[in-house]
C-alpha cells in the first residue's frame, strides 16, 4: 500500500513538474519589449515634440514570432505605473505589428509633464507577454508664456563680453523635493549650482540658425540645493554666436535660465535670469573669429580664475549688473532634438617627445575630435604656455593647426592645469610650448566628444583590409558628430555640408541611431531656405552659401532615407513643403528645355559642382560630367518625391513627379549619350554609374554600360576608384542595384592611390578630405561607402519604401573572402548575417527579427533544390517558402527566426 501511494505521488509530481516546465517554456517564448525610446532617445528630459512618439524592439528565436498587438501605459508617477495605472494614457489592446514611433494618444500633454511608461505585446498566437521595464520622458516648456525670465548678457561697455560668469543667490526654507533648470542660450553655457558643475555636456547647446531658432535644455538639480542660502551660476561663451556670422545680432553670448523648485509640502519657487543677476569677466578669453578656418581656442589667465565664483558665500560685491536684452529677434525656441554631447572615450598619449626649446609634441595615436586636458609644472607668473593642435605632422617644417590654439597664462603656482571649456579641437598631435619639464603621460588626456547616438551595428570579415576600412569609417562618424549634425571636417570648416551629409546619410543611419540628429539637422535646412526656394550648401548656415543640386537636395534625400530606415512618417510631412519650394520652384526655374545646365545669380560662389574631390580634382575639366550628374540628381529627386507624395497620400503630386522623372530620363540620355564612343558625358565612373542608377540608360544599353563601368574600374584604372564625394554613394547604389558588389570589393581591396587602403597604409585613423591626403585628415567626403558592408557583403537590404518591414537578404560572396558577419539593429529588431565558405559549401546563418512581415532570402546557388536549411531541403523547412530561382540565387521567403542555409559552391 505504501509503495503504491509513493508511486502514485511520484507520477502526480512528475506530471505537475512537466506541466510547470511546459508553462515555463511557453513563458520563455513570449516576447518582452526592450530598447524603449521616446523620439529616438533613451529617457529624454524636456522634449517638445507633440505628440511624442514611442518605440521598442522585440527579439525571439522562435520562427514566425511577431507582434500582432500592443498596449502602452503612461502614468504621471512611477508608483502609478508600477500598479498598472495609466492615468495619462492607457492605449488598450491596439492591433498593430509595429513598435516604431507610435504616437502618444492621451490628452494633450502640458509643459513640464513627467511621463512614465511601459509596453507589452501580443504575439502571433494572441498570447500576451510581460510588461517591459519602465521608461520615462518629460515635456519641456511648450509655450512662450512659460518663460518667466529675461535674456541677459555682459555689457560690452564694461569689457570683453564673450565669456562671462553670471550668478544669483537665493534662500530656501526647505529641502527641495524637485528642481529643474531650463536653460536657453545663444552661445554655449555651463550651469553651476552651489559651486558644482551640473552635467558634463561640453559645447552645449548645439548650433542653430540663430535668426530662426535657438535651443534649450533641462537639468535636474534637486540634489544640489539645500535649505538656506544657495547660488545658481552660468558660465557662458560665444560659441557659434560670433559677430559676423549669419543671424548673429549681438556682441557676446545671450542667456536666459529658469530654475523651478518644488518642496515636500507643495512649496513652489522660481528663480529666473533678470536685472538682479550679477556678472564679471571670467578667466577665459575667446580666441579666433569663430568662422571657417579661424575657430581658434581659449586663453586662460589663471590670476583671474575664481574657483568659488558660483558658491553661495562668495563675495560678489564688486561684480557688475548684467545687461537685460530686450531686442533679441523673434525666433523659435525649442528643445534640442539630439541628446547632449558627452566625452565618450578618453585617450592617453602614445608618445611625448621634445619638439624644440621648451616644446613637447604629444601623439595620441589616433585622430579625434574633442577635449584636451593637461597638468604640468607651471612657468613663472605671467608667462604663457601655448597648445597647438594638428591632425598631421607629415611636414614638421610646415605645420598647419588651422588656428586651433589655446593659451595658458601662469599665475606662478607649482602645478599648471589646462582643460578645454567652450571650444574643441580636431587633432592627433598636441604641441605644448613654454614649459621646461616634459608633461607625464598620466597627466595628459584627450577626450572624444560626440552627441547622443548609440551604435547599431558590428561588422567583420576574413579580409583584414576591408575590416579596417569599415572600422575607420565607423570611427570617423564619431569624430564628425559633435555639433548636432555631421560636419564636413571638425577643424577647418565645422559646417553641416549638404553634399557630405547627403552622401553619408545611409551609412550614418545604418551604423548609429541618429534619427534625433537628423530631425534637428533637417529643421536647420528649412530654417536656411531662401524666399525664392533656393537652398544653401550648409546648414545651419553661417554665411550666404551656394552649392550644386546634390548639396541642396540633402533635404529630400536625407528625409527619404530617414523615413525608409526608421519608418518616420513625420519627417516627410515636416519637410515636404520645403522640398517642393526648392525642386518645383527654384530648380525648375533655372532649367532650359527641361535641362539644368548651370545656376544663375547664386548669392555665393555660384557653385554648381557635380562630383567633388575626385582623384586629381578634375571638376572643372569635366564640365559635361557636371551637367549629367546634376540632371541625374533631379531624376533621383523626382523619384524620391513621387514615393514621398505616395506615402503622404498626395496622389496627384505622386503622379506629377513620376511623369517628370519619366520625361526627363530620355532627354538626359539624348543630351549626354555619346553614341560614337558608346559612353556618357566625360566617360567617368560617376557618369556611367549615375546614368545606370536612375535609368537614364535605356534597357537595351544597360549591359553594355555595366561592362564599360567594369572595364574602367578593373582594366583602365587597375582596380581603383575615379570618383569623389558624390560618386562614392552612387557607385555603391549602382553596384547594389545590379548585384555587382564584386566591383566595390575590387576598389576597396587596394592599398595604393587612390583608395581607402592607401589612407590606411599612410597612417590614417579617420577618412580624409582628398584621396591624396591634402588639407583635412578628418573628413566626411568618402564615408558613403560604409553602408555597403551591410547591404553588400552581409546582404541586409531594406526595401526602398517599406524599409526593414519587408527586407531582402542577399550576401555578396566576392573576391577572396571566406567569411563575413554583421549584426544590425533596426526598427524591426536585430538582423544578423554570417556566411562562410567551408569545404566547398556556403554556410549562411541569418537572424530575422519579429518586426518583419516577411523577408526575401536569396541564397547563392545553381539550383533551388540544392539548398538546405538546418539539414533538410530548404523548401520543406519550417517557416521557409520556396520562390524559385532568380538569376544565380535560389529565392525563399521566411518568417522571423534563426536559419542556417547551406548550398554547394
Amino acid at each position: 500500500m505504501t509503495s503504491r501511494c509513493s508511486l502514485a505521488l511520484l507520477i502526480v509530481l512528475s506530471a505537475a513538474c512537466a506541466v510547470c516546465g511546459l508553462a515555463h517554456a511557453q513563458d520563455e517564448a513570449l516576447m518582452t519589449p526592450t530598447n524603449l525610446l521616446c523620439e529616438y532617445r533613451v529617457n529624454p528630459m524636456g522634449i517638445d515634440a507633440t505628440p511624442p512618439r514611442l518605440s521598442w524592439t522585440l527579439q525571439s528565436d522562435r520562427r514566425g514570432a511577431k507582434q500582432t498587438a500592443y498596449q502602452i501605459l503612461v502614468a504621471s508617477t512611477e508608483e502609478g505605473l508600477s500598479k498598472d495605472q495609466g492615468d495619462l494614457w492607457d492605449s488598450g489592446k491596439v492591433a498593430s505589428p509595429s513598435g516604431t514611433l507610435q504616437p502618444f494618444g492621451g490628452a494633450a500633454l502640458q509643459s513640464r509633464q513627467r511621463c512614465f511608461w511601459k509596453v507589452r505585446v501580443w504575439d502571433e498566437n494572441d498570447r500576451v507577454g510581460a510588461w517591459s521595464e519602465p521608461a520615462r520622458w518629460s515635456m519641456g516648456l511648450l509655450n512662450a508664456a512659460d518663460w518667466q525670465c529675461s535674456y541677459i548678457k555682459f555689457n560690452e561697455a564694461d569689457g570683453d563680453p564673450n565669456c562671462p560668469w553670471m550668478r544669483k543667490t537665493f534662500t530656501l526654507d526647505y529641502q527641495p523635493s524637485d528642481a529643474r533648470v531650463y536653460v536657453n542660450t545663444l552661445g554655449y553655457y555651463e550651469l553651476y549650482i552651489n559651486g558644482a558643475k551640473i552635467d558634463e555636456n561640453p559645447m552645449t547647446p548645439a548650433p542653430t540658425q540663430f535668426s530662426k531658432r535657438s535651443y534649450y535644455l533641462v537639468h535636474d538639480v534637486a540634489k544640489y540645493l539645500k535649505p538656506g542660502k544657495n547660488c545658481i551660476g552660468l558660465w557662458i561663451s560665444r560659441g557659434w554666436f560670433a559677430p559676423g556670422l549669419f543671424g548673429v545680432t549681438h556682441n557676446g553670448p545671450i542667456a536666459r535660465a529658469q530654475l523651478e523648485i518644488g518642496g515636500p509640502d507643495g512649496q513652489k519657487q522660481t528663480i529666473g535670469t533678470g536685472a538682479d543677476w550679477k556678472t564679471r569677466m571670467s578667466s577665459i578669453t575667446v580666441l579666433g573669429k569663430g568662422s571657417s578656418g579661424h575657430y581658434g581656442g581659449e586663453k586662460v589667465e589663471m590670476v583671474k580664475y575664481e574657483p568659488a565664483w558660483a558658491t553661495p558665500d562668495y563675495d560678489d560685491s564688486a561684480w557688475l549688473a548684467v545687461q537685460v536684452v530686450n531686442d533679441v529677434p523673434e525666433h523659435t525656441v525649442c528643445a534640442q532634438r539630439v541628446g547632449p554631447n558627452r566625452v565618450r572615450k578618453s585617450f592617453a598619449p602614445r608618445v611625448i617627445r621634445p619638439f624644440g626649446e621648451k616644446t613637447w609634441l604629444i601623439d595620441f595615436g589616433t585622430c579625434l575630435t574633442g577635449s584636451f586636458d593637461i597638468r604640468f609644472v607651471a612657468p613663472k607668473a605671467g608667462e604663457e604656455v601655448a597648445f597647438d593642435f594638428y591632425d598631421s605632422i607629415a611636414n614638421e617644417n610646415d605645420l598647419h593647426n588651422f588656428s586651433q590654439r589655446d593659451v595658458y597664462v601662469s599665475d606662478g603656482k607649482t602645478e599648471g592645469h589646462f582643460a578645454t571649456h567652450f571650444n574643441y579641437h580636431a587633432y592627433r598631435y598636441a604641441r605644448v610650448t613654454g614649459i621646461e619639464t616634459p608633461p607625464r603621460e598620466e597627466d595628459v588626456t584627450a577626450g572624444l566628444i560626440y552627441s547622443e547616438h548609440e551604435p547599431l551595428t558590428t561588422f567583420a570579415c576574413s579580409n583584414p583590409l576591408l575590416t579596417d576600412i569599415h572600422d575607420m569609417i565607423f570611427y570617423t562618424f564619431q569624430c564628425l558628430s559633435l555639433g548636432g549634425n555631421l560636419v564636413d571636417c571638425p577643424h577647418i570648416e565645422r559646417l553641416g555640408y549638404g553634399g557630405d551629409g547627403h552622401a553619408s546619410t545611409p551609412s550614418m543611419l545604418t551604423m548609429y541611431n541618429s534619427g534625433a540628429m537628423y530631425t534637428g539637422w533637417l529643421e536647420h535646412w528649412q530654417d536656411c531656405q531662401r524666399e525664392d526656394g533656393d537652398m544653401p550648401h550648409t546648414a545651419p548656415n553661417t554665411e550666404n552659401a551656394g552649392g550644386g543640386p546634390f548639396w541642396c537636395a540633402f533635404i529630400i534625400g536625407a528625409s527619404r532615407h530617414v523615413a525608409t530606415l526608421y519608418n518616420d512618417h513625420r519627417i516627410l510631412e515636416s519637410n515636404y513643403p520645403a522640398m517642393q519650394r526648392w525642386l518645383d520652384g527654384y530648380v525648375e526655374s533655372r532649367c532650359k528645355d527641361d535641362l539644368l545646365m548651370g545656376w544663375e545669380n547664386k548669392p555665393y560662389r555660384n557653385w554648381y559642382l557635380g562630383d567633388w574631390a575626385q582623384p586629381g580634382r578634375l571638376e572643372k575639366e569635366r564640365e559635361k560630367s557636371t551637367h549629367l550628374v546634376n540632371n541625374c540628381v533631379r531624376i533621383m529627386c523626382y523619384d524620391y518625391m513621387a514615393s514621398i507624395a505616395t506615402e503622404l497620400g498626395k496622389a496627384d503630386d505622386a503622379k506629377r513627379y513620376k511623369v517628370k522623372a519619366d520625361a526627363l530620363r530620355p532627354k538626359v540620355h539624348a543630351k549626354f549619350y555619346d553614341e560614337a564612343n558608346g559612353t556618357y558625358a566625360d566617360d567617368t565612373q560617376i557618369d556611367l554609374a549615375y546614368a545606370l542608377l536612375v535609368d537614364v540608360v535605356p534597357e537595351n544599353l544597360r549591359g553594355q554600360m555595366l561592362k564599360r563601368l567594369e572595364d574602367d574600374i578593373v582594366v583602365k584604372r587597375q582596380g581603383h576608384l575615379d570618383v569623389g564625394l558624390v560618386g562614392i554613394p552612387i557607385l555603391v547604389a549602382c553596384a547594389l542595384k545590379y548585384d555587382r558588389s564584386d566591383l566595390i570589393f575590387t576598389v576597396l581591396n587596394q592599398d595604393t592611390f587612390p583608395g581607402y587602403g592607401h589612407m590606411l597604409k599612410n597612417g590614417a585613423t579617420t577618412t580624409w578630405e582628398h584621396w591624396d591626403g591634402d588639407r583635412s585628415l578628418i573628413h566626411n567626403c568618402y564615408n558613403g561607402i560604409g553602408v555597403w558592408f551591410y547591404r553588400g557583403l552581409a546582404g541586409i537590404l531594406p526595401d526602398a519604401e517599406a524599409g526593414f518591414v519587408r527586407p531582402t537578404l542577399r550576401p555578396a560572396i566576392v573576391g577572396d573572402l571566406t567569411w563575413a558577419q554583421a549584426r544590425q539593429e533596426t526598427v524591426a529588431g536585430t538582423f544578423a548575417s554570417h556566411w562562410r565558405v567551408e569545404q566547398g559549401n556556403l554556410v549562411w546563418n541569418i537572424e530575422v527579427p519579429p518586426g518583419v512581415e516577411s523577408a526575401t532570402v536569396m541564397v547563392p546557388a545553381s539550383k533551388a533544390d540544392a539548398v538546405q536549411e538546418s539539414g533538410k531541403p530548404a523548401a520543406e523547412s519550417e517557416g521557409v517558402s520556396a520562390k524559385g530561382m532568380q538569376g544565380a540565387y535560389a529565392v525563399f521567403e521566411v518568417k522571423s527566426g534563426k536559419y542556417e542555409f547551406t548550398a554547394p559552391r
